[in-house]
């Protein structure tokens, strides 16, 4: 998909993020909606140049310890729960793990 396209379906304000998923359905990245609104990104840009993530998401059965590693690691806020095949299940905060596990 390209900005054009995606900017027409996503508009400021409905959300912060879309979970991206390739052809096969399965995760691809996330994309922060404003960023693809900022100032010099082309609408004829593909989706894939502003995926944030694109191999790190974190595994259903993962425990908190490999969470928490795994947001330091990719120094993200938030990553994307999958499958094991990669279909993705949710979206993880590091705000809520923190909270949860304080």
């Amino acid at each position: 998909m390209d900005v054009a396209t995606f900017r027409a379906r996503f508009t400021l304000g409905r959300g912060t993020r879309v979970i991206l998923i390739d052809a096969d359905g399965l995760y691809a990245g996330i994309v922060q909606i404003a960023r693809m609104y900022a100032d010099g990104v082309k609408p004829s840009s593909t989706l894939a140049d502003f995926a944030e993530n694109p191999s790190a998401a974190l595994s259903s059965s993962a425990d908190v310890v490999e969470i928490t590693k795994m947001f330091d690691r990719t120094r993200s806020d938030e990553l994307a729960v999958t499958d094991e095949s990669g279909h993705v299940l949710g979206v993880l905060s590091k705000a809520f793990v923190r909270k949860r596990y304080a």
